[in-house]
Formats: C-alpha cells, sequence, structure tokens
C-alpha cells in the first residue's frame, strides 16, 4: 500500500500542479492587463489541451469564417471553462484517492505494530509464569529441582529431563533470553515454616473448697435503721422577714407590663364583703345581707401599688397583700363601681388606645391599664386602680394565695383588724407563716414595715 501510493504522488501530482499552474498564470496575467490578446489565449489553450489529450477530449466548437471576432472569443472562452472543470473533476478524484491510500497504509501500520507487540508480550507472560511454576515446585521440594521442557535447536521438545531430580541447583550461567526474563520474575519464596504443635490441655481446676456451715441465728433480731431526719426548717423570723423583703423590691421597681411579678404588690382591702360572721374573712360573703343584695357577685376587689401609683381604697382598715400569681379578670384604671355586678362587670366593654374610659381592660393589656391610671393620676391625685380577682381560683389556692396582711393608718382599726385575722388564719391553717406588715404610701423606699405580734 505504501509503495502504491509513491507511485501514484510521483507520476500524476507534479503534472496535475504544473497544469493548474500555467493556467492560474494566465489568469493574472488577464487581470492585470485587462486585455490579452487572442493569440496569447489560443497559446495558452493548446498547452492545457496538449497535456490533457490523454485524459479527456478537448470539447471544442468550430468558429465559422461568417462569425466576427467576439463570437469566436466566446466560443474559446466556453471551450476553455469546459476543459477546466474537467480537470478540476479529475484532482479532485486524485486527491480523494490520495487520502484513501494514506488512511489504508497508516491502518495496516498500526495493525503490524499492535499483533507484533501482542505476541512479544505473550512470549514474557509465558515464560514468566513458567519460571514461577518451576520455582515453587523446587521450593516445595526442598534442594530438588524439576526441569520445565524446553524446544531445542532441531525443533524437538526435551521431554526425557521433565521431573529430573538433581541433588543440588545447576550453576551454569543463564543465557542473555534468561537473564532478561529474571527481571519479570518474582523474588523467591522462603520455606515453609513447620506446623507448630497443638497447645497442652489446660490441667482441670481445682474442686470448690466445702461450704463453712451456717453461722447461728443472732439472740435478737437487729434493729431496723432509723429514718433520716428532714433539713431543719427555717425559721419563722427569716420567712417572714423574706417575704417583707420581696414586696419591698417588687414595690419599688413596678412598673406598666402585663406580667403581676413585674407591675408591683397586690393587696385586697377589707370592704366589708367578706365572711365575717363565720371568722372567714378570706372569703366571699355568702350569708345574711350578703345573701341578697350580693348575689351576682363573685370576685374581690384589689389594686396594684407600686412607687409609681401608690393609692388605696381605704387608709384605715386591714387586708391581704395577695400573691403575684393570682388570677384576675379585668383591670380599670379607676374605681370601676362594680358592687354587686357579676364578674365585676367585665368585658362591658373592653378598653382599647382609642377609648380608655367606663370601660374595663383585659388582664393581657395590664400594662395599658397602668399607664392609663397615671396618666389620670396627675389629674387627680387621690384615685386608685380596680382589679377584678376571680374568687373561685382565690378560695381554690388557700393559703397560699395570701401573701401577708397589711394596714394602713395610725388608727386602731387598722393594726386591731390585722392581729385578729392573723389569729383567724392560725386557727384555720396551723403552722402557715404570714407576716403582718404595715404599708405607708409616703415611703417610696420601703413602703412595707413588719409588725411584731405580742
Amino acid at each position: 500500500a505504501a509503495l502504491g501510493h509513491g507511485v501514484a504522488a510521483a507520476l500524476f501530482r507534479p503534472r496535475l500542479r504544473r497544469r493548474r499552474k500555467l493556467y492560474i498564470v494566465g489568469e493574472a496575467a488577464a487581470s492585470f492587463t485587462g486585455r490579452m490578446p487572442t493569440m496569447v489565449r489560443e497559446t495558452e489553450f493548446k498547452q492545457l489541451k496538449k497535456c490533457h489529450v490523454d485524459d479527456a477530449p478537448a470539447v471544442t466548437k468550430e468558429v465559422s469564417p461568417g462569425r466576427d471576432e467576439a463570437d469566436a472569443d466566446d466560443a474559446e472562452a466556453e471551450n476553455e471553462q469546459s476543459l477546466i472543470g474537467r480537470l478540476e473533476d479529475r484532482l479532485t478524484r486524485l486527491d480523494e484517492r490520495h487520502r484513501f491510500l494514506v488512511v489504508s497504509a497508516v491502518f495496516v501500520i498500526v495493525l503490524v505494530v499492535a499483533a507484533s507487540a501482542l505476541t512479544v508480550s505473550w512470549r514474557v507472560v509465558s515464560s514468566t509464569l513458567a519460571k514461577m511454576h518451576a520455582q515453587s515446585i523446587q521450593l516445595a521440594d526442598g534442594n530438588v529441582k524439576y526441569n520445565l521442557p524446553t524446544r531445542t535447536k532441531s525443533g524437538t521438545d526435551d521431554s526425557s529431563k521433565l521431573f529430573t531430580a538433581h541433588p543440588t541447583v545447576s550453576a551454569q550461567a543463564p543465557s542473555d533470553s534468561e537473564a532478561g526474563l529474571q527481571l519479570f520474575s518474582p523474588p523467591p519464596m522462603q520455606p515453609l515454616s513447620p506446623r507448630p504443635l497443638p497447645p497442652a490441655p489446660r490441667p482441670p481446676y481445682p474442686p470448690p473448697p466445702s461450704p463453712s456451715p451456717c453461722p447461728p441465728p443472732p439472740m435478737y433480731p437487729p434493729q431496723p435503721t432509723p429514718p433520716l431526719l428532714p433539713p431543719p426548717a427555717a425559721p419563722d423570723a427569716v420567712i417572714r422577714s423574706t417575704i417583707v423583703s420581696r414586696m419591698n423590691e417588687r414595690f419599688v421597681s413596678g412598673h406598666p407590663t402585663p406580667d403581676m411579678r413585674d407591675a408591683g404588690v397586690l393587696i385586697h382591702m377589707f370592704d366589708a364583703l367578706e365572711e365575717w360572721s363565720s371568722d372567714e374573712p378570706w372569703k366571699l360573703c355568702r350569708t345574711g345581707w350578703c345573701l341578697k343584695q350580693l348575689q351576682a357577685q363573685n370576685f374581690f376587689s384589689a389594686s396594684i401599688v407600686n412607687k409609681r401609683l401608690p393609692n388605696l381604697l381605704s387608709s384605715d382598715t386591714a387586708g391581704f397583700v395577695m400573691a403575684p400569681d393570682t388570677k384576675i379578670l379585668c383591670a380599670y384604671a379607676y374605681d370601676g363601681g362594680t358592687q354587686g355586678k357579676k364578674d365585676g362587670d367585665c368585658g362591658r366593654p373592653w378598653c382599647t388606645d382609642q377609648k380608655f374610659w367606663q370601660c374595663s381592660w383585659k388582664p393581657e393589656l395590664l400594662d395599658h391599664m397602668l399607664r392609663n391610671h397615671e396618666i389620670t393620676l396627675k389629674l387627680r391625685p387621690g384615685v386608685y386602680n380596680e382589679v377584678i380577682v376571680d374568687i373561685n381560683d382565690w378560695e381554690q389556692r388557700l393559703p397560699r394565695g395570701i401573701e401577708a396582711v397589711v394596714f394602713t393608718g395610725e388608727g386602731i382599726e387598722g393594726p386591731r383588724g390585722a392581729r385578729q385575722v392573723v389569729q383567724m388564719l392560725h386557727d384555720e391553717f396551723a403552722r402557715l407563716v404570714v407576716p403582718v406588715v404595715k404599708y405607708d404610701p409616703t415611703n417610696l423606699a420601703s413602703p412595707f414595715t413588719e409588725i411584731p405580734l405580742p
């Protein structure tokens, strides 16, 4: 294939290049001068026709002597174009043959090289495997060497030497081919170590010692372990002092907020609506005149006091300091006039930021009520707020809802009523620690002071 390609290139390529070059030179001269004599054109055409006379017949048109020179020029131009087209077609076919021959030659060369490489690789691998097999047999049988059959120069297999034992390894120098194959052979394997002997059996365990005789039963049953004593309780004086300190802290830090624990101190002053007939002033009055006039009432009225809002309902009576987690129904920024009304007339209607007079505030809007009370206090200095306490929740949580007994003023009714209430609480609830405190609204730093009982 390579030889055919070279012959074709030597025969056809220079000739075609020479033909194309003649035509291109003639065309360049014609475009440069603008006009070319008819004799020059005829000479070029004759040369092209002479070069191509063996390949294709020239197609010419005879010019009659009656035609003018212009018609003759046109006919010659058509003949030239036809001849040039045929030459270009043949040149294209020759180029295609040339590419096909080149590709075929390259493909054949690649196949030959690949086959040669595979053959050499197979021979190397076969020789390596044979060497490895021979070494494994030699290592398995000690110093005995088994020669594999090899092919002699005469072409016969030297199989008579197969499995021929030699006392020692041959010391002949390896040939060049064997030396090359030794580069690919793995390192010799070490002889296998003898199999270890099984471990000796363990000696039998000694028999367990004989059990000792049971100890004699005790003469007397053991005494039970005494129960752990509870931690000592804090003294009552410490508890009362701690309660008073927390009340003063809430009073000083109280501010408008929906959380009762941060708003201030919640106080219920006695207003003759308690159950005094049965010595239970912590309950709502439900007997006597209260049964008829306060049948619908189901709440206690209280007030929130803090450093900004110190006013209370009464200044000469006693009352309860309610725990911060007391449940409330609603709140008024002034005295709501709720006596005898169900639920303290809460929600009839509810207050908003646009309407905040003659209405009640929801518990979650307690901060709005306190701000409104601060504004009202500037116009009416003695005004106090009213908080509606759920009586059912209050009575269920007794006595935990009572934080202290409080009184105001310097009169006799306040301290005496406070002592009476404390005695009633002690009679009803044993071991109840409730301090008696005096509330001074003018002392904004520490308004609650503990009064010791006689």
